[in-house]
């Protein structure tokens, strides 16, 4: 549910604005998650999980175009947060969409590595219970210091302030308030005419679903495969092979945004300033490469019965892919659709859980002896 989530959520964005999105989404995912802590069997513990899903994927369509609006406002935040230089000009924005890819896609792996270990302390029931901790957290950060940064520049207009203008705005009253933002009819009905544009349509669907499909394949089959022999992982081992992937996810952070600078620099600087946005792409060859390797790596490892540390080197691979290849797709498309990140970053995200679908429906018929 979170591509469908994701595809829902937009529109309400677009017409009454990021931060009630964000705000709403955080809050409903904690609640939903203390239900389905407290529930009494799997069926009512599925439903709100599958909820969860539904309504927790804000956040990753709104970081891109958080990425494009935010320009010298989050020069003054980062400095003193990371100890970094981020003036956010043309030229480092990939730099923001890569923080903003780490961030998204680092998720799958650091969440399973915490509840790996926790689960060996305490009932599965306590450790969802940390989750919803912490997406209650979350809400109260977005409460705090989350701000609105939808803006219009062609049509201003002055914001009040105030305690109640503050609640009015981050409940989303403020937004359905306000004159001039376009119809979620209207922001489906582009987001339509986007998927189906060459620049983005053969990017997600040929290539972004495919990678992302095998690096949630080796996610959700690999920590099957350990646990028997001839591996014979225990529960501590198993944790502990996440940091596989961490590292592999981090290294590719690092990567997508060394290269990809490089990349552009280099672009600009051979070509009397001018830039155009397929320059981009060429930052996906690599990590593609690399993953190749890691999925060959890992079959053949599987089919010999290898050393365990082939299966956690083509991990680390498969990690390092996902990461620095989306920030090049993700960099070209916020280039190629400046005015419409949010429906872009909808449309990638949609085609990764397309691609998890497809691979749990495919190992669940594989296991299943009756297909």
């Amino acid at each position: 549910m979170q591509g469908p989530g994701g595809l829902l959520a937009v529109p309400l964005i677009q017409r009454f604005g990021r931060l009630p999105v964000l705000f709403w989404s955080q809050f409903l995912s904690a609640i939903v998650v203390m239900v389905a802590a407290v529930s009494p069997n799997y069926a009512s513990f599925t439903a709100f999980r599958t909820l969860q899903g539904f309504v927790n994927t804000a956040p990753q369509v709104i970081g891109l175009s958080m990425v494009h609006d935010l320009y010298t406002s989050l020069s003054m935040l980062m400095p003193t947060l990371l100890l970094i230089r981020l003036r956010y000009f043309f030229h480092e924005r990939v730099r923001y969409t890569n923080l903003w890819v780490f961030s998204l896609l680092g998720g799958p792996f650091l969440g399973p590595f915490i509840a790996a270990w926790l689960i060996q302390a305490v009932s599965w029931r306590a450790d969802y219970g940390v989750l919803a901790g912490l997406h209650g957290f979350s809400t109260l950060l977005v409460v705090i210091f989350g701000d609105e940064t939808l803006y219009d520049r062609s049509n201003p207009q002055k914001r009040p302030t105030g305690i109640l203008a503050r609640l009015k705005l981050l409940i989303g009253i403020a937004g359905y308030k306000t004159q001039g933002r376009p119809s979620p009819l209207k922001v489906v009905k582009d987001m339509l005419a986007i998927q189906v544009k060459p620049q983005i349509f053969f990017i997600t669907v040929f290539y972004v679903m495919v990678l992302v499909a095998w690096v949630i394949g080796v996610n959700t089959t690999l920590t099957q495969l350990v646990l028997p022999p001839p591996y014979s992982f225990s529960a501590s081992a198993l944790a502990a092979s996440w940091v596989a992937p961490m590292i592999g996810a981090v290294v590719g952070g690092l990567w997508g945004d060394w290269f990809n600078s490089w990349l552009q620099t280099r672009y600009i600087r051979t070509h009397a300033g001018t830039y155009v946005v397929e320059n981009r792409l060429w930052g996906a060859y690599a990590p593609t490469l690399v993953g190749f390797t890691g999925l060959v790596l890992y079959g053949q490892t599987l089919e010999h019965s290898l050393h365990w540390m082939g299966l956690l080197i083509a991990w680390a691979f498969i990690a390092f892919a996902m990461v620095s290849a989306t920030t090049a797709v993700s960099a070209y498309c916020l280039d190629s659709f400046p005015n419409h990140a949010s429906l872009a970053a909808a449309i990638i995200n949609m085609w990764r859980y397309v691609a998890r679908v497809a691979v749990l429906v495919e190992g669940e018929n594989n296991a299943n002896p009756c297909n």
